[in-house]
């Protein structure tokens, strides 16, 4: 998860320069491209800080951490718990994970996780490109929950 909150924090504040650059003119954007596209692609507000922007940025990453918290899950559960031929849904994935953790994954941290995936399936399936969930916040609530598996499955 790192690896992607790298990518995150490089992309982020690229967006945050360009729209910079776009409020204060010095954007150097292409003939064809204006600020008011720039604008409308990044959910920008004339006037409002640039951290405020990009809705469509977060939801991409919280897609892409989503996808890399549920392979951890899965080869935690394939490597040491269940069957490599049992291929669960990532809601039961997540409570049998649970139920095994030695009581080290409490409710809450079910909760978080269960809530990132639901964002992450609204921005999915439903179309929904503006997932009120902001990347930090998946970040951390997905952590938790990895954070509660037993260390040796983590990291072997």
């Amino acid at each position: 998860m790192a690896e992607v909150e790298r990518q995150y924090r490089v992309t982020r504040s690229a967006v945050d320069a360009l729209l910079r650059g776009v409020e204060d003119g010095t954007a150097g954007l292409p003939g064809d491209v204006t600020p008011r596209a720039v604008r409308s692609l990044l959910g920008a507000v004339p006037g409002e800080p640039a951290p405020k922007a990009g809705g469509q940025l977060d939801a991409t990453f919280v897609v892409q951490l989503f996808a890399v918290f549920e392979t951890a899950c899965r080869r935690c559960w394939t490597e040491y718990i269940g069957s490599s031929r049992e291929r669960l849904a990532v809601q039961a994935l997540l409570r049998r994970l649970r139920d095994r953790s030695r009581g080290l994954i409490d409710a809450g941290s079910l909760a978080e996780a269960d809530r990132v995936r639901e964002a992450r399936n609204g921005i999915v399936h439903g179309g929904d490109r503006t997932s009120q969930m902001d990347f930090v916040d998946a970040k951390q609530r997905l952590g938790r929950f990895l954070g509660g598996l037993p260390q040796e499955w983590v990291m072997p």
